[in-house]
Parts: C-alpha cells; sequence; structure tokens
C-alpha cells in the first residue's frame, strides 16, 4: 500500500547515509565516532490525487447569474398557472442582459423582464403565465443572453382536454376497474401470485348522442382528440354544489359523498359544469372532506361557475381508446366511446374504510346477491375447471382438492354497497387476495335444536351427504342476527330422515331449527377486471366470478 503511494523509481526506496564527524569534537563516543553508516528510511512522497480544494460558498454563489425557477413541470395542466421568475446578478458589477430568446411559446407569456441592464447584485423579476390553452404538450424555452453567458428557464406539461357530454342513461355506463396479478402455477395445482397494482385502472364505457351544435364538438374531439390526455368524467357521481366560500377555493355539495367511490379515493381533478349557459372548467384538487361535503381546489374558481345551477364531476386522466358513430337520423350521431386511464398520472390512493384493516386472516365477502331478474341472481354456478399439463392431457389435478371450482354471484347496487364492493376489489387486489364467500343458498334445513354444550348440528337428510367436505367451513346464522363460525369435520347418520353434522367445537349458544345454515368458501376472484354497469346515478349491476381454494391454499 505504501509502495503504490510513491513515485515510480528503479531503484527501490531511497536510503539517508550520515557520515561520521571528526575525532575531537564534541561528540561523545559511539558508532558514528566510529566511521560507521547508519540507513534510516526516508519519509516517502504522497502522489498528486488529481483533485483540488473544494469550492467555497463564495465561488458557489457570487461573479454569475442566477435564475429562478430553472425548470416548471406542471404535470396535468387542467386550467392557467402562474409563476415568479427571478434572474439575480450575483456578481459586483453590471451586467447587460441582451434580451429573452423564446423557443415554442405558443400557451405561455412572460412578462415584465428583457433587455436592460443589472445593477450589481441586482434583480429582474417577471411572471411566467402557462395559459389554459395552449399545444396539447407545452415544451417551451427562455433564454436569457447576458454579459455573463446564457441562462434558460424550461416549461413542460400535458394539458388536458375536457369531454364534457353526459352519456346516454338509457344504455347506461360501464366502468371496468383492472388489476395485475402475475401467476405461477405447478403441475400439482400450487400456484404462487404477485400483485403488480395497488391501485386499479379505469375504463369508461358510453353512448354519447349529438346533434346540431354538441354534435359537430363530439365528431371534432373524436377525430382530432386521438393524441390529447382527456380528462374523463365520472358522471354516476356528479354532485350539486350548494356554494362555495369568499375566496371561491373551497366548494360546498349539497350533501356528503362519502360514498362516492371515485371521488373520496382516487381523485386529484374535478369538473365544474354550470348548466345554464354550458360553460366547464377543470379544477386540480387540494383536499376532499366528504363528511363535510367540501372540494378544496389549488386556484381560485371564476366567478362565473360561484352561482346557478353548478355541478361538481370527479374526473380522472385518460386517451379516447375507441369511438364508434352510428348514424341515429339524419342529423343525430350515437357515438360508443371508450377511455382508458394513463397509469403514469394515477393519483395516490386514499384509504379504504369499507376494508379490512389487515390481511393476516380472509375476512368474509360482505355483499349478498340480488335475487331478483331472470339472470344469474343469486344462485351460485359451480363449473369444474380443469386443467391441460404436458402432453396435451385434460386431468382434474393430482388431488381432487386442488381442483378449483368457480362460483358466480349477481348484485345490485346502491351507492353504500358499490363504495364496499369498490374497497374490497381493491383490498383483494384482483386475483391476488383471498376472502371467505358465503354461499347464497341455504344448504341444510335443521331438524331440530342443538343444545350449546354439544359440536353437533341435526339436518334434514337431503340425500347429498357424500357432497359434504371435512374440513369445509359452515356458517350458522341465529334469528337474533349473531353469526356463529364453524369447520365440518365429518357427516354421521342420526335419527331417520336426519343427519348429524360434527364440528370442530362447541356452539356455545342455543341453535333453534328457525336458524340458517350455509357454506363458506375460501375464494379469490377469478378475474383481475371488475366491470361495473351503471344504470342511472345510483343504480348499478356486477357480475363476479370467485374461484373457490382447497382448505391447505
Amino acid at each position: 500500500m505504501i509502495a503504490s503511494a510513491l513515485f515510480p523509481r528503479t531503484d527501490g526506496v531511497p536510503a539517508a547515509a550520515f557520515a561520521p564527524v571528526t575525532a575531537g569534537t564534541g561528540w561523545l563516543d559511539g558508532a558514528r565516532h566510529s566511521g560507521a553508516v547508519s540507513l534510516h528510511e526516508a519519509t516517502p512522497l504522497p502522489r498528486p490525487s488529481g483533485r483540488r480544494m473544494g469550492a467555497s460558498m463564495a465561488d458557489i454563489i457570487y461573479n454569475q447569474l442566477h435564475l429562478y425557477p430553472l425548470s416548471v413541470d406542471l404535470g396535468l395542466l387542467s386550467g392557467a398557472e402562474s409563476r415568479n421568475v427571478v434572474l439575480w446578478n450575483a456578481s459586483f458589477s453590471p451586467v447587460d442582459v441582451y434580451g429573452v430568446e423564446a423557443r415554442s411559446p405558443a400557451g405561455t407569456r412572460l412578462s415584465g423582464m428583457g433587455a436592460g441592464r443589472l445593477a450589481p447584485t441586482g434583480v429582474a423579476e417577471g411572471v411566467l403565465e402557462v395559459l389554459a390553452s395552449g399545444p396539447p404538450q407545452q415544451d417551451t424555452a427562455y433564454t436569457f443572453s447576458t454579459g455573463l453567458g446564457t441562462r434558460t428557464l424550461t416549461v413542460s406539461a400535458s394539458r388536458v382536454l375536457l369531454f364534457p357530454f353526459m352519456p346516454n342513461w338509457g344504455e347506461g355506463l360501464e366502468m371496468e376497474y383492472a388489476f395485475d396479478t402475475v401467476i405461477a402455477r405447478g403441475e400439482d395445482g400450487s400456484e404462487q401470485r404477485r400483485p403488480l397494482a395497488r391501485r386499479p385502472l379505469r375504463t369508461l364505457r358510453a353512448t354519447i348522442l349529438g346533434d346540431g351544435i354538441r354534435g359537430q364538438l363530439l365528431h371534432h374531439l373524436t377525430r382530432q382528440g386521438k393524441d390529447r390526455v382527456f380528462g374523463v368524467p365520472v358522471w354516476q357521481e356528479m354532485q350539486e354544489v350548494a356554494d362555495m366560500d369568499a375566496a371561491r377555493l373551497t366548494i360546498r355539495t349539497a350533501r356528503p359523498f362519502g360514498n362516492c367511490w371515485n371521488l373520496t379515493r382516487l381523485c386529484d381533478l374535478v369538473m365544474l359544469h354550470e348548466r345554464r349557459g354550458g360553460l366547464f372548467l377543470a379544477c386540480s384538487v387540494a383536499s376532499v372532506n366528504a363528511e363535510a361535503g367540501s372540494i378544496t381546489v389549488t386556484s381560485p374558481v371564476p366567478e362565473v361557475f360561484s352561482g346557478g345551477a353548478i355541478r361538481v364531476v370527479p374526473l380522472f386522466a385518460g386517451f379516447l381508446s375507441g369511438a364508434e358513430p352510428t348514424a341515429v337520423a339524419d342529423t343525430v350521431e350515437a357515438w360508443r366511446v371508450e377511455f382508458r386511464e394513463l397509469a403514469g398520472s394515477q393519483p395516490d390512493l386514499g384509504a379504504l374504510p369499507c376494508a379490512p384493516a389487515e390481511r393476516a386472516e380472509p375476512g368474509l365477502w360482505p355483499l349478498r346477491p340480488n335475487w331478483s331478474g331472470s339472470g344469474i341472481g343469486g344462485t351460485s354456478a359451480l363449473l369444474r375447471t380443469l386443467r391441460t399439463v404436458r402432453g396435451g392431457v385434460t386431468e382434474l389435478g393430482s388431488r381432487i382438492s386442488v381442483a378449483p371450482v368457480t362460483h358466480r354471484q349477481s348484485y345490485l347496487l346502491r351507492e353504500p354497497e358499490l363504495a364496499s364492493l369498490l374497497d374490497w376489489i381493491t383490498f383483494l387486489r384482483g386475483r391476488w387476495g383471498t376472502a371467505l364467500v358465503r354461499d347464497p343458498r341455504q344448504a341444510f334445513t335443521l331438524a331440530r335444536e342443538s343444545t350449546a354444550d354439544k359440536a353437533v348440528l341435526h339436518v334434514l337428510d337431503n340425500g347429498a351427504a357424500e357432497g359434504f367436505i371435512p374440513g369445509e367451513r359452515l356458517w350458522i346464522t341465529l334469528p337474533g342476527g349473531k353469526t356463529l363460525t364453524r369447520r365440518l369435520l365429518f357427516v354421521e347418520a342420526g335419527f331417520a330422515g336426519e343427519l348429524a353434522l360434527q364440528l370442530d367445537a362447541e356452539l356455545g349458544v342455543f341453535v333453534s331449527p328457525l336458524s340458517r345454515v350455509g357454506r363458506e368458501y375460501l375464494a379469490r376472484l377469478d378475474a383481475d377486471s371488475v366491470g361495473i354497469r351503471h344504470e342511472s346515478a345510483g343504480v348499478s349491476r356486477c357480475d363476479l366470478t370467485f374461484c373457490t381454494l382447497p382448505k391447505e391454499a
């Protein structure tokens, strides 16, 4: 290590030689009087490091020009923005400013700054305005030419183009919430899953009717806006505006909106709609208070939106992925449009109050299926899922318990149920998480009561004793509303026409024949995307398919 720090020498480390002094001097007798030579190591010389002393604060600050800020990146631009600009002469002599050169200035305006002279340690101040209208992608540079060189201010933003057309509620509005789960399956039926998305990506599909001026605007936006970022209104969650504060920064709605999932959980842009004049405005959200029914925006709202018939609608940033027109009449077109959310512009995900707080144990799926209608209704469709393994062979699996079963349910949802469903699918993150799902059918009918000190249920023999699976979970709903959960150990014959279900623990309470008994399945969602059809602003439908899991999963 020492040799590597020395200057290169061909003869090694030099030695220091000391010649003896002559006799008769003041030196005492010793080695130096006998003419011997003493060798001592020379002090090594370090290599030059190539570095220099660090710059002082004076070198960093003074004798140059400073421009604040050097860059303005506004991301998604929903309205006009302004920033203060300062050019500081940090030298001790005057500096001439020859001029300001602008590259692609359309959509911006710089005022208060130009050619002139800066006094020693003097400043020039101006205002940069990024206008609400301009090119879709703002990419502007202002270069200041001075006697001390040039300084450049860059401006970048993506303007949000509003799509202010209400859907045709007669054909409904569809919203899809998609996740992404990686699944690795083994030949024995085992699997590993990993979620790739914490927030769902939204897709909106709707039918828009256009005629007259409205039809021309719709035609222009769908044809020319294919490379633009749209602010897509979530019309099913629009709120009536009651009033605003004096500064026009806080919007108070006519009612609380805690059940509006997009507005409270995943929203940083809203649109104001003045119905009488047909005016629209996009605003960036600073904060939301769902209980108080208030939305605070980052910039004051123009006075024209402070009174009258005003609605506020949450937005998400997306691109137009599909637009198919159909002629309805000579002057009317029906456009089927589809917008997909931009993943890079998603806001932060808010709290999920309707979902479990912990993931240690699978939670109980809270929604009950819909029994009305002619569709799937409350009944479950159980379909055996087959696997194709190597060689083109189709089998159930090496063990019967690893063959999954799909379990479909249909729901009719109001706002509270819809918020709960969206909280749960976000908590599960599509096919990744697990939940306990109740079979909506009443699986067993109690034949007689069971006492608290017994671990058995007496049910009527329905002829399907072989269909009971040892280890599956049973739920018992008592007349008072309390629910018990027990695991089935085995089934044995009881009195004539009865079966005895042996449980893993005592009941602990008296169970009357009026109680309801059913099955619970450990399951995952069978798809990473969940589609919801909104039939009006307050009523929606959803079909979900669950994939059951074995006990050891």
